[in-house]
């Protein structure tokens, strides 16, 4: 296989896997507004049955609930980490760090590779 036709084959790889993934992608995206996914995780079937179609908003006046009535929030204050250094985080960077390594050296071997010159010579 030539070089050029082993790129055209790779980036035509490439552009059938960017098309075929960017519709998944897509589809997973929640595009309602935070209220209406509350509303939709504590959804009941009778909801569903009768299709109140009104915001969490509006239910919530209409069910008599409003700012004067509801309860004072409750702040929590957050917790000092007994280390400023995350593992966590440092684990993943050096991850990422290692599988740019292996793709950079990937393709420089594949832009690099020099075939051995070939010898008439054959052994006995």
């Amino acid at each position: 296989m030539s070089r050029k036709s082993f790129i055209k084959q790779l980036a035509t790889a490439c552009a059938v896997g960017a098309i075929t993934t960017a519709p998944a992608a897509a589809a997973a995206t929640d595009l309602r507004s935070p209220d209406a996914r509350d509303a939709a995780r504590t959804a009941t079937a009778a909801t569903y049955q009768f299709g109140d179609l009104r915001s969490p908003d509006t239910r919530d006046v209409a069910g008599g609930r409003t700012t004067s009535n509801t309860p004072e929030p409750i702040f929590v204050a957050p917790t000092k980490s007994t280390s400023a250094f995350e593992w966590g985080d440092a684990g993943i960077g050096a991850g990422m760090a290692i599988v740019l390594v292996a793709v950079g050296a990937a393709g420089f071997g594949l832009a690099h590779h020099r075939r051995s010159p070939r010898t008439d010579e054959r052994p006995a």
